[in-house]
C-alpha cells in the first residue's frame, strides 16, 4: 500500500462565475513592483473575473489556468483587481505571450504525480437563487473519453456545502480536477479543495 501524505488545502474565492475565459492581451511583466516574489509576477486579463487574492500573504488564494502556452497550472493570486476587476495579478516567471479567449480560468488542481481527491467545501455569503449546477469533474490528459463526473450539485437554495468521498478519489498524473459554476446572481463565494499526495 502507497503511503499516504497530509492532506492539502488550496482556497479559491470570488464573486463571479467560478469558471471564465482570458481576454486576448498580453500578458505584462510586473516582477519590478514586487522584487521579492520569486520567480515573479504577472497580470493576466479577464474582464469582470471576480476572483479575489487572500486578505493575508500567508494565506493565499490561487486560480487555475488552462489553454495557455506559458501559463497554465496553479497559481497564487497576489491582486484581484489590477485594472478595474478585468485583470490580476499572479505569482509566475514572465514569458510574454497573449492570451486567447479560449484560455480558461477555474478553481482546480493538477499534480505531475498521481494523487487523491478527497473533497471539497463550498460557502456563499447568500444562498444561491438559480437553478444551475455546481460541478467537479476530471479533466483528463488522455482526452475526452476519460473525462469524468465526480460530483454534481443542484445548486438552487445552498448556502453551504461541504463533501467528503466516502473512499479518496484516485486522480492520474496531470489529469485536471476542474471546477464549473455559472454563479448567475453573482454570490460571493469561497472554495476549498481538498487533496492528498502519494509517497
Amino acid at each position: 500500500m502507497l503511503a499516504r501524505g497530509k492532506l492539502e488545502f488550496y482556497h479559491f474565492e470570488g464573486d463571479e462565475p467560478a469558471n471564465k475565459t482570458l481576454a486576448a492581451v498580453a500578458v505584462a511583466d510586473k516582477s519590478s513592483t514586487y522584487p521579492d516574489t520569486k520567480p515573479g509576477v504577472v497580470e493576466i486579463h479577464c474582464s469582470d473575473h471576480g476572483y479575489k487574492n487572500g486578505d493575508q500573504s500567508y494565506l493565499p488564494n490561487y486560480i487555475f489556468i488552462q489553454g495557455t502556452d506559458n501559463y497554465d497550472g496553479l497559481h497564487v493570486i497576489l491582486d484581484d483587481d489590477a485594472v478595474d476587476g478585468d485583470s490580476f495579478y499572479m505569482i509566475a516567471k514572465y514569458v510574454a505571450e497573449t492570451t486567447a479567449t479560449g484560455d480558461l480560468i477555474f478553481p482546480g488542481l493538477r499534480f505531475t504525480e498521481p494523487w487523491e481527491f478527497v473533497g471539497f467545501q463550498l460557502h456563499l455569503t447568500a444562498a444561491c437563487a438559480t437553478a444551475e449546477n455546481f460541478t467537479i469533474d476530471v479533466d483528463s490528459v488522455r482526452g475526452t473519453s476519460f473525462d469524468v463526473n465526480i460530483r454534481t450539485i443542484p445548486m438552487n437554495g445552498v448556502q453551504n456545502y461541504i463533501w467528503t468521498a466516502p473512499v479518496p478519489i484516485p486522480i492520474c498524473a496531470n489529469d485536471i480536477v476542474k471546477v464549473t459554476w455559472a454563479n448567475a446572481g453573482d454570490k460571493t463565494w469561497g472554495l476549498t479543495l481538498i487533496a492528498q499526495r502519494l509517497s
